[in-house]
C-alpha cells in the first residue's frame, strides 16, 4: 500500500477523529498552579494516582501543602501514606478534622464518583478539583503513545463492527490524549450501566 510521509493510508481515518492537543503537560501545569495559589489541601486517592500527584508535588517542592490523604478504601482509614505525617482520613471525617473550606484535589480514576460523594457531603464544587493522575506516566504522555502507535489503535478500530463501539474507543482516546473531561461525558451517552 503506498505510503505517504510515512504512514499507512489506513492511518489516516483514526487520525482525522483524534485530537491534537497533548492534555497532560497542560494538566501538569494547572494542576501546579493551583497547588502553588493554595494553602494547603488534601489528596483524594491513596493509590496510584495519589502516589503519582505526590511524587509531581516533591519534585516541584510543593509536597509541604498536602496536609492529607482521604480514601474510600476503609483499610487504609488513619494509617500514612507517601509521608509518616500523612493521614488518610476517611471521606465522612474530613468535615471535622479540616472543616468544609479545604481544597480537595481528586487523584483516582474514580473521580465522578468522589466528585458526587464530596458534594453530598457539603463540599462546595469551587473547593473540588479534578486532576486524574492514576495510571499516568509523567515522562511519556498517552499521547506520544497513541500517535506512536497509531496503526495499532487503526487495527482495532477497523475491527469494530458497530458505530457504537467506535464512537466509545474514540471518545476515549481522546480522552487519553486530551484528558478533556467533556470526551468522558461524551462517552458516557454511549456506556450501558
Amino acid at each position: 500500500m503506498d505510503k505517504i510521509k510515512g504512514e499507512n493510508m489506513n492511518d489516516k481515518l483514526l487520525k482525522t477523529l483524534l485530537d491534537k492537543v497533548d492534555g497532560t503537560k497542560r494538566m501538569i501545569d494547572e494542576c501546579l498552579k493551583l497547588v502553588t495559589d493554595r494553602n494547603s489541601f488534601v489528596i483524594f486517592g491513596a493509590g496510584v494516582g495519589g502516589e503519582c500527584l505526590y511524587k509531581l508535588l516533591k519534585t516541584n517542592h510543593l509536597e509541604s501543602k498536602i496536609i492529607g490523604y482521604s480514601d474510600n478504601n476503609s483499610l487504609k482509614f488513619n494509617k500514612s501514606y507517601m509521608d509518616e505525617n500523612l493521614i488518610i482520613i476517611p471521606p465522612d471525617e474530613l468535615a471535622d478534622r479540616l472543616g468544609m473550606n479545604i481544597d480537595i484535589i481528586i487523584a483516582s480514576s474514580a473521580y465522578i464518583q468522589i466528585k458526587q460523594q464530596l458534594i453530598d457531603l457539603g463540599y462546595p464544587e469551587t473547593k473540588i478539583h479534578l486532576y486524574n493522575f492514576a495510571f499516568m506516566n509523567l515522562s511519556y504522555t498517552d499521547c506520544n503513545f497513541i500517535y506512536e502507535h497509531i496503526c495499532d489503535f487503526q487495527r482495532a478500530y477497523d475491527k469494530m463492527s458497530d458505530e457504537k463501539s467506535r464512537k466509545i474507543f474514540v471518545y476515549l482516546l481522546n480522552y487519553k490524549i486530551t484528558k478533556d473531561m467533556v470526551y468522558l461525558e461524551k462517552m458516557q451517552e454511549y456506556v450501558d450501566d
